[in-house]
C-alpha cells in the first residue's frame, strides 16, 4: 500500500519534472492528474461487491491511460538533462498543491478499499494501475 502511494507520489512527480522541457508539459502534466483524479472518484464510487465489479472496467481503462502517460513522459526522459534548476523548481510548484491533494485522496481510498474484501480486485487493479504492474 506504502509502495502504492509512493509509486503515485513518483509519477506525479517524474511527469512534472520530465515534461518541464517541453511545450507539451502542461498538457502531459494535466492529463497524468486528470488521470488520478478519476481514479479517484472510480474509487470513491465503490461500496460493495457490485460496485466494486462495475468500477472494474473504469480503472482498467485508466490504466490504459497512465500507461500511455508513462510512455510519453519516458520519451522525454532524456531532455530533462538540459533543463535548468529553475525551470523544474517552477513547473514542481505550479502544480505542487494539485498533486498532493491526489497522492492523499489515492491514499485514503486505497486505505478504505483495503478494508473491504468485497474489493479485492478492484483495490488490486488500481494499485496495479499506478504501481505499473498490471497483469
Amino acid at each position: 500500500m506504502l509502495k502504492s502511494i509512493a509509486s503515485i507520489g513518483l509519477l506525479l512527480c517524474v511527469t512534472v519534472v520530465v515534461t518541464g522541457c517541453r511545450d507539451s508539459l502542461e498538457s502531459v502534466t494535466e492529463d497524468n492528474l486528470e488521470c488520478m483524479e478519476k481514479m479517484i472518484e472510480v474509487l470513491g464510487t465503490i461500496t460493495d461487491e457490485a460496485t466494486a465489479q462495475a468500477a472494474l472496467d473504469d480503472i482498467r481503462d485508466l490504466a490504459e491511460d497512465i500507461e500511455e502517460i508513462r510512455q510519453r513522459t519516458r520519451e522525454l526522459a532524456d531532455d530533462v538533462k538540459a533543463m535548468p534548476a529553475d525551470e523544474k523548481m517552477a513547473v514542481t510548484e505550479k502544480f505542487q498543491e494539485r498533486m498532493g491533494k491526489a497522492m492523499e485522496g489515492f491514499a485514503r481510498e486505497m486505505m478504505r478499499l483495503s478494508e473491504m474484501p468485497e474489493a479485492k480486485e478492484a483495490h488490486q487493479a488500481a494499485e496495479q494501475a499506478v504501481r505499473g504492474t498490471r497483469r
